[in-house]
């Protein structure tokens, strides 16, 4: 940390634009004595069974879900979401990769015997895989759903025998808190310490300084241009990493579909969390001939939404961050309506309190602008109009990212063109927020959408070290102690033996009609040893 790095920050209420609480930055001591703690700490949880630690998880999600009301309003309170997006969208998603990974952990981390191929045969091995735990993992997570994301690297960090220091957003560092508090209750009730589960609230000086710490694994969710300074870091200190960035993620229409039924999911897609969130529907490509029709559904679907303060139930969309965010979006929409845009709807803030701003329908974007070129992390939509399926395709690629997209249409036409987009995830007759809600289905992103993948059974093995055992069976029998590889072995036919190992290796049919390439072998076998 560099000596004019702030001592501290102050959080303030997305909905009405005032302070909620002050927080001190850790120092560079606290960053180095918590890392220090964690790496005490991982040495006996490292030694558990997978089984015992299936069952902290399990303890873990029955606070939280005992804590679900209490969290879900510093959730709300924080990021200006609605409490019953706090509830569904967060807490829900945290609940269930707990409770995906305490069932599936014994069984993935459970060390295995490989199926030997044909040269393990020959030459008498046998091989175990085995896993171990990487050490202490630094976990930074954004703003946008504080509880899910973070809490699903919290899952599988402890699931795979890892200690884990939490860097929560300086947006929502509350959440952060009430959340690990939650794990190392469940920690202690099992026995162990909390020190294997800490968080540091601070701002981006706070996770730089905790990068430099001896950590042996980083998962970062967030911006692109964070995450490229993460992976500097990480590569320079030859770090394992996982990035989640951001996406551009397009939903395509197919001819024949119900527009009204369409329209509503796609109205979802993008409104979801006030259009923040990094697999929301940011362009909507459809056909033509049927734009007029669905940008009219659109209108009348987004006229019906309620914006306002996340305490009153019929509000569908809260705030947006901060008010350096809701400056972003303006200036995105702006940028298209100079280039040509149309506006249809919206496009303008909300006169009132707090960081509030329309949801907003485009149409006629030009491809140049912003809203199609950057991530757009608000409640702006714009519509496309394609003439073919391959230029429909050619647009939605046309993006340096690459997290999700989806494709709503019959079934066979959906899956082939499916095949041809360029993203982690394309999900058919659904949107893409939904999937991180799915603990069973990796979660990753191509191109500038990150590396690695979250969710899923990989996930445990990517924060585990594996080690293979492999085993000589023959090393003890007094006629196969000297393999035909060594030295000394039979000098007056070597091709033959090297030809044997070929045809081994591409199972080759004259290995098993001509037995006699075989014997020359042990008929001259030296009784000399090296």
């Amino acid at each position: 940390m560099t000596a004019d790095a702030p001592s501290h920050f102050v959080k303030l209420n997305p909905a009405t634009g005032e302070p909620l609480q002050s927080y001190a930055c850790p120092t560079e001591a606290v960053i180095a004595q918590t890392v220090a703690q964690a790496q005490d700490a991982q040495t006996t949880w490292g030694q558990s069974t997978p089984r015992q630690r299936a069952d902290v998880l399990k303890a873990i999600r029955e606070l939280i879900y005992q804590q679900a009301q209490n969290l879900a309003e510093t959730i709300s309170l924080e990021t200006g979401k609605p409490l019953a997006d706090a509830l569904e969208a967060d807490i829900a998603t945290a609940l269930n990769v707990l409770s995906y990974y305490a069932e599936i952990g014994p069984h993935q981390l459970k060390s295995k015997w490989l199926k030997p191929d044909l040269m393990s045969l020959a030459t008498g091995r046998l091989n175990r895989e085995t896993w171990y735990p990487r050490g202490v993992i630094a976990i930074i997570s954004p703003w946008n759903f504080p509880v899910a994301i973070a809490c699903s690297g919290i899952a599988a960090t402890l699931m795979a025998g890892n200690s884990v220091v939490l860097k929560p957003s300086e947006l929502t560092p509350a959440c952060g808190q009430q959340l690990i508090g939650l794990v190392q209750a469940g920690l202690t009730a099992g026995g162990y310490s909390p020190h294997i589960a800490q968080v540091l609230v601070g701002d981006g000086s706070t996770g730089a300084c905790l990068l430099e710490q001896p950590l042996d694994g980083i998962i970062f969710t967030g911006s692109e241009r964070t995450g490229q300074r993460v992976a500097e870091t990480a590569a320079r200190r030859n770090l394992w990493i996982s990035l989640e960035l951001g996406g551009s993620d397009p939903m395509i229409i197919l001819e024949g579909c119900d527009l009204e039924q369409v329209a509503s999911y796609a109205l979802w897609g993008r409104f979801i969390n006030a259009g923040q969130a990094c697999a929301a529907v940011k362009r909507l490509l459809v056909p033509a001939k049927q734009e007029a029709a669905l940008l009219d559904l659109l209108k009348a679907k987004i006229q019906q939404l309620q914006v306002g303060s996340p305490q009153e139930k019929e509000s569908h969309l809260g705030p947006l961050i901060s008010e350096t965010q809701r400056c972003l979006i303006d200036d995105q929409v702006q940028d298209a309506l100079r280039q040509g845009a149309k506006l249809i709807l919206g496009g303008h803030a909300v006169d009132r309190p707090g960081f509030f701003y329309q949801p907003t329908l485009l149409s006629k974007v030009p491809p140049q602008a912003r809203v199609l070129t950057e991530e757009t992390f608000g409640p702006v939509l714009p519509v496309i109009p394609y003439h073919s399926l391959d230029q429909a395709i050619t647009l939605a690629n046309n993006t340096p990212f690459g997290l999700t997209a989806s494709v709503f249409g019959p079934a066979h036409e959906a899956h082939q063109v499916a095949q041809r987009l360029q993203c982690g995830t394309v999900v058919i007759n659904e949107v893409g927020p939904t999937n991180y809600a799915l603990a069973c289905a990796p979660w990753g992103g191509w191109k500038r959408s990150g590396a690695g993948f979250s969710h899923g059974a990989a996930a445990l093995t990517d924060l585990s070290q594996r080690k293979v055992l492999s085993e000589n069976l023959l090393f003890t029998l007094p006629f196969t102690r000297k393999p035909l590889w060594h030295f000394n072995q039979p000098s007056r036919s070597p091709g033959q033996r090297s030809q044997t190992v070929l045809a081994l290796a591409a199972r080759h049919p004259d290995l098993w009609w001509n037995p006699q390439r075989w014997w020359p072998f042990w008929q001259n076998r030296p009784s000399s040893k090296l």
